[in-house]
């Protein structure tokens, strides 16, 4: 299994929550290629405490704050490996997160892999958990069931044209990389953990 891949977090004023995220990728028990944080203007201490005793490769500043969709636009320009996975800031993988998606990957010899999600709290504790439907290339158009930290092919995000919109972004992407053939494959073996307080993505309508 080959872990041509860079994970890429994407933060604004997350700092509270960067540390974990941080740490969930540093845990996995298949190391990414490379892991950075772009960051999109954060100013609070949280988040400038942590870049301070980052090393260089590890962090992208964009000066000032552009939105998600600049933040994850730029981090596949900075990506040179085969495989991205995003992360917010305020989320977390499951220690297995890499290893699982990228054995199913793999396994079934698809360049897409999204997993169900465990909610947790702001102190991260678990609230609930999300099991999504099997992928169907016609329902991803109705609506999405696919979150933004799913395993895929950098190539195939630049071939369906990058991040474009402001709002339900992720989904817009995928279903511009569904109409051009792409199957997705379910991981029931690993779970993001998505933290849902009120500044989230889910709770500003940004999408799942």
């Amino acid at each position: 299994m080959s872990n041509d891949l860079s994970v890429v977090i994407t933060n604004w004023n997350y700092g509270q929550y960067l540390g974990a995220a941080i740490q969930s990728i540093t845990t996995q028990t298949v190391q990414p290629v490379h892991w950075y944080i772009v960051d999109d203007g954060s100013t609070d201490a949280e988040s400038l405490d942590i870049y301070g005793g980052l090393e260089p490769e590890h962090l992208h500043l964009m000066g000032s704050q552009q939105g998600a969709v600049a933040a994850y636009q730029r981090g596949l320009d900075l990506c040179q490996t085969r495989w991205i996975i995003y992360l917010d800031a305020d989320d977390m993988l499951a220690d297995n997160y890499v290893e699982a998606t990228m054995g199913v990957a793999t396994l079934r010899e698809v360049p897409w892999v999204y997993t169900d999600c465990v909610y947790v709290n702001e102190g991260g504790a678990e609230t609930g958990k999300v099991k999504q439907c099997e992928f169907d290339a016609t329902e991803i158009q109705k609506g999405n069931f696919i979150h933004s930290a799913c395993l895929i092919e950098a190539d195939l995000i630049r071939e369906a044209g990058g991040w474009q919109e402001d709002k339900l972004e992720d989904w817009h992407l995928w279903r511009r990389v569904a109409k051009l053939g792409a199957v997705a494959v379910r991981c029931a073996d690993t779970v993001l953990y998505y933290r849902k307080h009120g500044d989230s993505r889910m709770g500003s309508g940004r999408g799942l």
